[in-house]
């Protein structure tokens, strides 16, 4: 390695003593003028989404900026389900889950979910750690905020679902648990 930046900083000293605008030099007589440019094009790509912090940082983001759920033009009083993210996830990743509110009626939830893993043809419940917190909103037709929940590096492969208790708000108080499922590869 140091080798290598010997030779390229001699190639770099032999180019500036010739007087060549060699690629060497090119950053250096770049100068102050191209630099806005530079980064006004950095920052155009970073906000519309082209490039981000994180790999995949970008699905979830777009995911989680939806509130508004398209609905028809009489929703049910009562109707809610648990949006997911993916429908496949690798262990060890984030998997995000947001409650969606098709209905009329506000719903209240809290961060506490149930996790199950599909066995030989049954629900088995896994260990979560405990989850504590206020109880959410969502508005009618809209969503809730996204809960980011991380997956084990060393969990098993297989089929699972995650579950969450949501109640309505208002005098016809109803209560459902609305689930999701995924895979873990």
């Amino acid at each position: 390695m140091q080798a290598a930046r010997f030779k390229i900083s001699r190639m770099f000293e032999r180019s500036l003593k010739a007087g060549r605008k060699s690629c060497w030099a090119k950053p250096a007589l770049m100068g102050y003028k191209a630099w806005p440019l530079v980064i006004s094009v950095l920052v155009a790509l970073f906000c519309s989404g082209v490039l981000t912090s994180q790999g995949k940082a970008s699905e979830g983001q777009s995911f989680c900026s939806k509130p508004t759920l398209p609905v028809g033009e009489a929703p049910p009083p009562f109707k809610v389900r648990l949006g997911i993210q993916r429908t496949t996830v690798g262990a060890g990743a984030t998997l995000r889950v947001r409650v969606e509110n098709l209905g009329a009626t506000s719903a209240t939830y809290g961060y506490a979910y149930r996790l199950a893993r599909f066995n030989q043809g049954h629900w088995i419940n896994q260990p979560t750690g405990p989850v504590f917190g206020a109880k959410l909103f969502a508005q009618p037709e809209h969503a809730g905020s996204c809960q980011a929940i991380s997956i084990s590096a060393h969990v098993a492969t297989g089929k699972y679902r995650i579950s969450k208790p949501i109640s309505s708000v208002g005098p016809e108080k109803r209560a459902v648990v609305a689930h999701a499922t995924f895979r873990i590869h």
